[in-house]
């Protein structure tokens, strides 16, 4: 019998299946690479999953996740792809990732500088970043 967890974990993992299938049939990553990914990701999430969510597995994870998307843009544009269907949904996963760690450690400028780096730069939803973050900031100021 799965636990919550396992399963909870699967269903992230799922998520990111059409992507992964998207850059293996488009020749951008290989077999033996998106077995890697799939690897490191599991590995990351029970990590998370743990009781002791340190900043630091989440700057790691995300760092994981960054340099993989630098990785298929640079594969992307040596192939002359325009668009790759899925990449928003890889997206919507890093988000998620960066998301679960400011929910936790909303006080962390580290992160933030981060997850709106992240949003400028691949122009993902950065007007809901930018509100997120002066929500956050303000609920700080209220509760300090």
């Amino acid at each position: 019998m799965e636990t919550e967890q396992s399963l909870f974990i699967t269903e992230i993992l799922e998520k990111s299946a059409p992507f992964l299938n998207e850059c293996k049939f488009i020749e951008i990553l290989a077999d033996n690479e998106i077995s890697k990914i799939i690897s490191t990701r599991t590995d990351f999430e029970y990590k998370l999953l743990s009781t002791n969510k340190e900043l630091d597995i989440y700057l790691r994870y995300l760092q994981f996740e960054l340099n993989l998307l630098l990785l298929v843009s640079t594969r992307k544009k040596k192939k002359s792809l325009k668009h790759i269907n899925r990449f928003g949904d890889y997206l919507n996963h890093v988000s998620f990732v960066f998301k679960r760690g400011l929910a936790i450690y909303r006080n962390e400028i580290k992160l933030w500088k981060a997850f709106i780096d992240f949003a400028v730069q691949y122009q993902y939803k950065t007007e809901q970043a930018f509100e997120e973050y002066a929500y956050l900031s303000f609920l700080t100021c209220i509760v300090l």
